[in-house]
């Protein structure tokens, strides 16, 4: 069995940056609202954060969405490209792992 681990990290970094996206968009933008409350970048800062994160994180849902399998070639993620976001843990069309061990 070839090894795919190098191929598959782009997909796990991609997750994780939108996982990191996710979960502290809505944090970030507080906290930086109340670090510059009552100064000039009050309004500018929180924005211009929560805009990159969620910019972030839709760039790294279309990249998981349209992920190509290193073994089969075909979405990993999804069946086809109007179809429901499965994502599993595993390739829809051949079922290659993306944690396994190589």
């Amino acid at each position: 069995m070839s090894d795919y681990s190098k191929q598959l990290k782009r997909l796990r970094f991609w997750t994780r940056t939108a996982t990191f996206a996710l979960i502290f968009t809505l944090p970030a933008t507080f906290v930086a609202g109340f670090i510059t409350y009552g100064t000039t970048l009050d309004r500018v800062l929180p924005f211009t954060i929560f805009v990159v994160l969620v910019l972030a994180l839709v760039v790294a849902y279309i990249r998981i969405r349209t992920f190509p399998c290193p073994r089969c070639g075909h979405y990993f993620t999804v069946k086809h490209p109007l179809g429901a976001n499965i994502r599993g843990r595993k390739c829809e069309h051949c079922g290659l792992e993306a944690y396994a061990e190589p």
